[in-house]
């Protein structure tokens, strides 16, 4: 279980690192342009959009080092059909 953990970790860290190093480099300017700003509906969008895009893909990136034999098989399925449904380009 612990090596397919990594082999999975390591696969999916690939679509994760260049994420993490957007979030990283823009951060700054997030911080300067939105944060102690009055709560505006495009502040909520952006924030909503940033963060809850974040949170899924560390959700879907340790979700996925689950070993297939668990019983959450189906709720893996369903999470990934959620988090790819959520990525398509228009």
């Amino acid at each position: 279980a612990k090596q397919y953990a990594c082999k999975v970790l390591k696969r999916h860290s690939v679509y994760l690192v260049p994420v993490l190093y957007d979030y990283i480099l823009t951060f700054g300017d997030e911080v300067e342009l939105f944060w102690g700003k009055r709560l505006t509906g495009s502040t909520v969008l952006f924030l909503a959009n940033r963060y809850i895009t974040l949170c899924l893909w560390l959700y879907v990136v340790i979700f996925a080092a689950i070993p297939p034999d668990e019983p959450s098989k189906k709720v893996r399925a369903y999470i990934f059909t959620v988090f790819n449904a959520t990525n398509k380009n228009p």
